[in-house]
């Protein structure tokens, strides 16, 4: 699939694999995800083998063909079929001696990848001889509602993709002679850049001509202007012809950037401002996301707070009060959640948020599982005020925001303060560790408590954070 992707990161996995990045902790974390629900995918198929996996790939071949003469469901067998390999989730029985292929996926949606991911495997499987009648594609079913233990057979849902991975398979078999070649290459091929780089285990590799910070591509959602400047060999924004094209946002960025000054729309944060409604609450939900759900009536990849910090201003310019919460144990936190901010968030005043849609869906889901608290919920969409409003429409731009709206950049760039001294600084992080600390046996204690205390020095500096913000902006337009 990487060579697909680019030939070049193909060669470079073979001929200087020290030379890429390792993984990063979220792509470690998705894998390890995609590990678990590949357990419970096995759970629907009683008396399956499991093929230990062997560094050789020829000893795991020979382990498959072994197991297959039993005629039962087997899980991670491989097989070898000239110089390619494949690993297969789940090899089924289908009578008469036919197998059928079940690829599974930690997502709840089919992707187009996973068609040639699957061809992939036909070809290997098909060319070793294993007689293979149909390949499916095993997801997450989305609508999936946990009551009591898991039911594996209800968590997946199955797809028949036979016919698309036979279509793909020509492609498949022409891809597998191209990347033989690369293989054969004493120097990297040479690959034209473009929008296949985006996520790229090699693009620090390949993208090092950049300039450090002024370069095309900081263009907020500009990918296809900034490959045609390169394109012209233009890198740097202060480098652009006068008479060059840019849409609004861009000529600000462009603007800021040359001038090393921050550009402000008056008027609209003035209007902006003069929207909220006193109190001001300033809300932000830390969430887990698990892909097999952990707490009865959710879903997988339902966005479950488990933490949150409540900042309250009752007046313009008065005291911040703030009230923070962090569910202390293994229970599902939801009706804390949504008992407690009822009554912290009283019944009028603007609730601020960056990005509030994500608050407000939690909040409606949440209400959708305990519906004791749907008509409050439903209550509060008119209250919610989406602080990144002005940010992602460039009412304000600084400079050192680059291509960025986020709240990450926006802080620091507004008002100096930032993420990057907490222990904990951004929302993945403080997932992955909560989980950590609250569901893996045996943590010591110290960590358990140093992690919490991190999770609530970040979650407070989100809403202290917006608090400044606003203030950041009130400054702004007095000068």
């Amino acid at each position: 699939m990487e060579g697909r992707h680019c030939p070049k990161l193909f060669w470079y996995e073979f001929k200087r694999k020290n030379a890429i990045p390792p993984y990063d902790p979220l792509t470690k974390a998705v894998m390890e995800e995609g590990k678990k629900v590949g357990k419970y995918a096995q759970l629907i198929y009683p008396n399956g083998i499991l093929i230990e996996r062997d560094w050789s790939a020829v000893r795991t071949h020979e382990k498959t063909l072994q197991a297959l003469r039993q005629g039962q469901p087997i899980f991670e067998g491989g097989l070898v079929f000239g110089q390619a390999y494949a690993i297969a989730d789940i090899f089924l029985p289908a009578g008469n001696g036919d197998w059928d292929l079940i690829e599974v996926k930690s997502s709840t949606s089919l992707k187009n990848d996973y068609y040639d991911d699957i061809a992939f495997q036909k070809f290997v499987y098909t060319g070793a001889g294993l007689p293979l009648r149909r390949c499916f594609l095993m997801v997450l079913d989305r609508d999936y509602i946990k009551k009591g233990a898991i039911e594996p057979g209800k968590l997946f849902r199955r797809e028949d993709v036979t016919e698309t991975v036979d279509e793909r398979l020509p492609g498949v078999r022409e891809t597998y002679q191209q990347l033989l070649e690369v293989l054969q290459l004493p120097e990297p091929p040479d690959i034209q850049l473009g929008t296949q780089c985006n996520n790229c285990a090699l693009k620090e590799v390949c993208w090092h001509f950049l300039p450090e910070d002024d370069h095309v591509f900081v263009l907020h959602k500009g990918e296809k202007v900034a490959y045609d400047l390169m394109s012209k060999g233009i890198l740097k924004l202060a480098d652009l012809p006068p008479q060059y094209e840019l849409n609004e946002k861009h000529k600000i960025q462009h603007e800021a950037i040359v001038n090393n000054r921050a550009y402000i729309d008056k008027a609209a944060i003035n209007e902006f401002l003069a929207g909220l409604k006193y109190p001001l609450y300033f809300l932000d939900f830390e969430t887990l996301a698990p892909a097999v759900p952990i707490y009865d009536l959710s879903h997988p990849y339902e966005e479950i707070p488990f933490q949150y910090s409540l900042h309250k201003q009752a007046v313009p310019d008065g005291v911040v009060e703030h009230a923070p919460f962090l569910a202390a144990g293994q229970a599902d936190p939801r009706p804390e959640v949504l008992q407690l901010l009822r009554e912290q968030l009283g019944s009028q005043g603007s609730i601020l948020a960056y990005n509030a849609n994500y608050e407000l869906n939690c909040l409606k889901r949440a209400a959708a599982a305990f519906p004791q608290h749907q008509s409050w919920v439903d209550s509060l969409a008119d209250r919610f005020v989406d602080l990144w409003q002005p940010f992602k429409n460039f009412a304000y731009y600084h400079p050192d925001q680059q291509e960025s709206t986020s709240m990450k950049v926006v802080l620091p760039a507004l008002t100096g303060a930032g993420y990057d001294k907490l222990e904990i600084g951004e929302g993945w992080t403080a997932r992955q560790e909560y989980m950590r600390v609250t569901f893996e046996p045996e943590i010591d204690p110290a960590d358990r408590q140093a992690v919490r205390s991190a999770l609530e020095k970040y979650c407070a500096l989100d809403t202290k954070g917006m608090v400044d913000i606003v203030e950041a902006l009130k400054q702004e337009i007095r000068h």
